[in-house]
């Protein structure tokens, strides 16, 4: 069976859209979002002399943002501590209550006195490098019923993994994107 000359190029016409077409698909799906909004989502609960339960947590675990683009993080739990969201290297994000937590030293930063909690907050937001969330050492102060904004400055194709000094078993990662 010979195949035709204009059915030929007709069929490598097709081809060449849906490989275009497809391209293109898979490009806008690889580009990440400019924007994402993480809340903090769970309880506490406890039966004196038995046991503590805390399901305290950001939702979502993982999100996906373009470089330049702006997280922000609703503190929308029923209870009325704050929470911080402190980048960190994921070797030293803690993984028991005995670990040593190199992120909650940083943000003590946050606290005008550190060796004294309830003398307040000095401020929001911790900066050790360029403007914006992109290394270990910033670090986000989220009070209780609001919420808080930040550009991810972090070059795409970076992971940031962050924690809440306050309550350690919270963290989250950014997948920085293009």
């Amino acid at each position: 069976m010979s195949i035709s000359r204009k059915a030929l190029v007709v069929l490598s016409l097709a081809l060449a859209i849906a490989l275009v077409a497809g391209l293109s698909v898979a490009g806008a799906l690889d580009r990440a979002p400019a924007r994402a909004t993480v809340k903090t989502a769970g309880t506490e609960t406890f039966k004196p002399g038995h046991f503590v339960s805390d399901t305290k947590h950001f939702n979502p675990l993982t999100i996906r943002v373009r470089s330049g683009g702006r997280v922000t993080w609703v503190h929308a739990d029923q209870n009325n501590e704050p929470h911080t969201i402190t980048i960190s290297t994921r070797g030293d994000l803690p993984s028991s209550f005995s670990s040593r937590c190199k992120p909650c030293h940083i943000a003590s930063g946050h606290l005008k006195d550190p060796s004294d909690p309830s003398k307040g907050l000095k401020t929001k937001r911790l900066n050790r490098g360029p403007a914006g969330l992109d290394e270990e050492g910033d670090s986000l102060a989220l009070l209780p019923h609001q919420k808080i904004s930040s550009i991810v400055s972090a070059s795409a194709g970076t992971t940031l993994y962050y924690v809440c000094a306050i309550h350690p078993w919270m963290q989250g990662k950014i997948i920085v994107g293009q």
